[in-house]
């Protein structure tokens, strides 16, 4: 039996489908409107109520003309549509023949329910059951942009009844830890943890929440004590069913949404519902290094959050967790690249909360979408981040540094290595080199590139990485040289332009804008935007310059800015198209080629978590997203001195808020420094509590100055490097095991490394006295082994 036969055999189980007699509605009435004004629209009405319509606008337009029609939920109609060429006319965008669908209350609903785009030539029909709450029909062709075509006739057919079956009863699923209690009229769910005896309650009223309106629960049953399927009809009769698979194993629950692939999904779908939560929970979000916020407080730049961007969270997954008793739980993103994290104000208390979220593929569902919420019943946070770690290790993200020293033993030179970026001309890098080992500073990586004498003697020294700054994403195109008053210079990657740059459309000219030059026009400033190279046309790129320039300066380093801080993209050049799981391959590809062809350490901005095996050190990723100062990332040199920006203020080096997530985790694959506009220099009134952080995160300093700025800070740069980068070189390549709160204003905290390393770190203003007598002093820290 067919899956839609299917459907409709299981809705003759609470009703046989009653025939009230066919009834039609027919557009003889053809009236048009557009939103480019009425002059850019016309149409010419033909025998059997078809009409010739032409757009000229750009904006969207609507045939009208049909009566509004009065319904009930569960009704059966047929929705049709022909359309017709005109003889050597180019008929422009399609049109989408659809109905705008109104509540009791005469609220619309929708106002494109069952649009789809039929191209002139084409005929539509969809033969559909009126969803919940839905009162009214009207039928209507809509479009937007130019358009040249016969449509007609638009055809509403009212042909039967399906009434809406009984209310299915909860289903209920069990395991020595949890209890699932599943309601199938809206996917809701409650999850009681045995152990603590908490119920995790999905609040499915949060706005924007929910499955699809036109979703119907048609089937809900248990194949065996842990596994559950909900089956869900549409209202549109020619879709496959949909699914939601519930599967709970010990202490964790998998939710899989496998909706037909080809299903629209213009505006994302945010399920599963999140959990409520109560005062004294802490919402857990890996946001760079990781945050913890307390969810009955005020927060800046919580909002919804994309997987598929390095910039901003750094691992799939989020959670919650009782400050108190430590009990909480974790939700991972299992198929990560479309996916989103939401977050909701929920209840009167306004108390945050979070739950998945899902983008489209190309606009359509796609592919099967999987999340797992896995419950502790102890350890806070760092449990949390144990749980994936666990999970990471099996997708093979774990790659520590000692496997990666295999292939490529110079790795481990990252162990305590401040990052270097000094700012100065390539003559001069030498001399300064050498002026650092003088001083002491005689292990680090050198960020900065430099002539060939430079880099051949600083790749001859054994404790040091010798890198450069390069970017393949940045196409610098013939008019971004002419506007940068370069005429006939050829610009980097310039020869991809445009064919093998990334198009958001079908032709040449909708190729997607990177970054932004800013170039003064008198007293103003404009912004040109580079072309985006496609993730699959760039590893061809990258082998090739690397190859050539490694000929003459011998790097052992490289860092390629974006490449793992930019979201995974989508391309629709018709040459190479792309999805955002393949954008993440190709990338991938691309590090790993610098690896294993040309041996390099190598590096990129911020980061996210499946990029660990190709990827040694992340810059960025000790900054918190959102929380730094006005142009970091164009004026990186610059030093703040003015009042801090409010979410600077509160979050950037604020123990009260920030989690060692990301070192939890990853401690012992990569290194991970402070943004390279957001270094330990940046606001200088920081830098000894941006040191106290690299202590406690087992993390090197990154300074970044100019020529002239290096006698103001050489003196603070030799001491910060003296005080910290023997701790850190000493917990290098180890995992970080453990992280504690000492104090309740968790100003005191401590970090345990799986090779013995203890660092106590005191943030507060006043001497702390650990269990042993050790007295750790205000702005300072104590460490053994």
């Amino acid at each position: 039996m067919s899956p839609r036969r299917l459907v409709l055999c299981l809705w003759t189980l609470f009703g046989v489908a009653v025939c009230v007699g066919a009834q039609s509605w027919t557009n003889i009435q053809g009236t048009v409107w557009s939103r480019s004004g009425a002059r850019s629209i016309s149409c010419q009405k033909q025998p059997g109520a078809r009409y010739v319509l032409t757009s000229t606008g750009t904006k969207d337009w609507a045939l009208n003309g049909m009566p509004t029609v009065a319904v009930e939920p569960g009704e059966e109609f047929i929705l049709s549509c022909a359309t017709k060429k005109l003889p050597g006319v180019t008929c422009g965008a399609p049109c989408q023949p659809c109905l705008v669908t109104r509540n009791r209350a005469n609220e619309v609903v929708d106002w494109y329910f069952l649009g789809e785009d039929v191209k002139p030539g084409a005929s539509y029909e969809k033969r559909f059951i009126v969803p919940p709450n839905v009162f009214s029909l009207y039928a209507r062709v809509a479009g937007s942009g130019a358009y040249a075509g016969e449509v007609g006739p638009l055809v509403l057919t009212r042909t039967g009844r399906h009434p809406i079956p009984a209310k299915l009863d909860p289903v209920r699923l069990e395991s020595e830890a949890l209890a699932v209690t599943l309601t199938p009229s809206n996917g809701a769910f409650t999850v009681t943890d045995r152990r603590t005896g908490r119920v995790w309650t999905t609040d499915a009223s949060a706005k924007g929440v929910g499955l699809p309106a036109t979703f119907r629960c048609v089937s809900a049953y248990r194949k065996d004590p842990g596994e559950a399927m909900l089956l869900y009809g549409e209202s549109d009769l020619s879709v496959e069913p949909s699914r939601i698979r519930f599967e709970l194993e010990g202490s964790a629950l998998t939710v899989t949404l496998d909706f037909p692939h080809d299903m629209p999904l213009p505006r994302g779908l945010r399920y599963p519902a999140p959990f409520t939560t109560k005062k004294g929970d802490r919402l857990i979000v890996a946001r760079n290094e990781g945050m913890g916020y307390p969810v009955d407080e005020e927060h800046l730049a919580l909002r919804s959050m994309s997987y598929a961007c390095g910039y901003v969270l750094s691992m799939p997954f989020f959670g919650v967790v009782d400050d108190q008793a430590g009990a909480g739980f974790i939700a991972i993103s299992e198929t990560h690249e479309d996916g989103m994290l939401e977050t909701y104000r929920l209840g009167l208390e306004r108390l945050w909360a979070a739950g998945p979220g899902w983008m489209s593929e190309f606009g359509r569902f796609g592919y099967a979408r999987r999340v797992r919420y896995e419950f502790s019943p102890k350890g806070g946070p760092v449990a949390l981040a144990k749980m994936f770690r666990a999970w990471a290790k099996r997708k093979g993200w774990v790659k520590t540094f000692a496997e990666k020293a295999l292939a490529r033993p110079h790795v481990t030179r990252l162990y305590g290595a401040p990052n270097m970026w000094p700012f100065m001309p390539d003559r001069d890098k030498l001399a300064h080199a050498k002026e650092l080992q003088a001083l002491g500073v005689d292990r680090f990586l050198w960020s900065a590139g430099g002539d060939a004498a430079a880099v051949s003697y600083l790749a001859g020294q054994k404790d040091i990485l010798v890198g450069r700054y390069d970017n393949v994403q940045d196409v610098f195109h013939p008019r971004l040289m002419e506007r940068m008053g370069k005429p006939g210079v050829k610009g980097k990657w310039q020869e991809s332009f445009p064919q093998d740059c990334m198009w958001t459309g079908e032709t040449s000219n909708s190729w997607r804008r990177a970054w932004g030059i800013e170039i003064k026009e008198g007293t103003n400033v404009v912004m040109e935007h580079c072309a985006t190279l496609c993730d699959a046309r760039a590893v061809f790129y990258e082998r090739d310059y690397a190859a050539e320039e490694l000929k003459t300066k011998p790097y052992n380093a490289r860092f390629m800015d974006t490449s793992f801080s930019e979201a995974w993209k989508e391309c629709r050049a018709p040459a190479h198209p792309m999805n955002r799981r393949e954008s993440r391959l190709w990338r991938l590809q691309m590090m790993r080629t610098l690896q294993d062809e040309f041996g390099l350490v190598t590096g990129s901005e911020r980061g996210s978590a499946s990029t660990v095996p190709v990827c040694d050190y992340y810059e960025g990723m000790m900054s918190i997203s959102g929380s730094g100062v006005p142009r970091a990332g164009r004026d990186m040199a610059v030093t703040w001195t003015n009042d801090l920006p409010e979410a600077c203020a509160k979050y950037a080096v604020n123990p009260v808020y920030r989690l060692p997530l990301w070192e939890l985790v990853f401690h012992d694959c990569a290194s991970a420094y402070w943004y390279w506009g957001d270094g330990n220099l940046k606001i200088p009134g920081q830098w000894s509590k941006r040191d106290l952080f690299n202590v406690l995160y087992g993390t090197a300093p990154l300074f970044l100055y100019t020529k002239e700025q290096w006698p103001k800070f050489r003196e603070g740069i030799v001491r910060s490097y003296k005080r910290v980068c023997p701790v850190v070189r000493a917990c290098g390549g180890s995992e970080m095991v453990d992280h504690q709160i000492l104090t309740p204003d968790r100003q005191v905290q401590r970090t345990v490394f799986a090779n013995g390393v203890i660092v106590t770190v005191n943030f507060s203003e006043s001497p702390w006295t650990d269990e042993k007598g050790k007295v750790v002093p205000p702005g300072d820290f104590v460490w053994r082994r």
